[in-house]
């Protein structure tokens, strides 16, 4: 017989007996009949895997090059039915710029450069490589401005080569949709960036994909 209020999403439900060590049935498997929802996850990074997120992290830098600026891009495929959520995103240039600009949109391309991704996992129990594709700026090739400026970061004489983070609170992580990329980019020609990234990936439930 179905129930009223039936939860028809698992993923919270394996969460709690896989967390509390729980035998049976689902043991959340429907919602109260008025407005009583208390939902707080939050338990931890190590916990993030229970809640089937999958969770990586990476340092990525581009070699200067004379007449071009430089770009570092992190793109979720359109087909991937994944949403990702950077958690962390810190850059670092080698030479003053009055303009390392952070953007983000519908992007459907990489650069030349492709590393791999194999070793970034966080939590062994997940996913060995994310679904993210990160891409670079090398040889001929200049940063390719795309979607939204959302932030822009200014690199004074006094702090370069220094780490520059970009998001201090939880609210301030970025979701990275399918079909979607977020760029770190210089203004400045023949410089090495560098960016940190840490970011979380999980599979888009049914309501989510609408």
């Amino acid at each position: 017989m179905a129930l009223y209020n039936e939860i028809q999403i698992g993923r919270i439900n394996r969460f709690l007996q896989k967390y509390f060590a729980m035998k049976g049935g689902p043991p959340a498997p429907q919602l109260a009949a008025d407005v009583t929802v208390a939902l707080n996850l939050w338990n931890g990074v190590e916990n993030k895997y229970l809640e089937g997120w999958n969770r990586f992290a990476g340092s990525f830098a581009t070699v200067a090059q004379a007449a071009n600026t430089s770009g570092i891009k992190i793109r979720n495929p359109p087909t991937s039915n994944v949403i990702a959520v950077l958690e962390q995103i810190a850059v670092q240039a080698n030479l003053a710029d009055s303009n390392v600009g952070v953007g983000h949109g519908a992007s459907l391309t990489d650069y030349t450069t492709v590393p791999v991704l194999t070793a970034t996992r966080l939590d062994p129990r997940g996913n060995p490589q994310p679904t993210l594709i990160v891409s670079q700026t090398s040889g001929a090739q200049s940063v390719a401005p795309f979607g939204a400026t959302i932030d822009n970061v200014g690199v004074a004489a006094a702090i370069v080569n220094q780490r520059i983070p970009l998001i201090f609170e939880d609210f301030q992580a970025i979701p990275i949709l399918p079909g979607d990329a977020l760029q770190v980019g210089t203004s400045v020609n023949n410089q090495v960036l560098t960016v940190t990234l840490v970011w979380r990936e999980r599979f888009l439930e049914d309501g989510e994909r609408t």
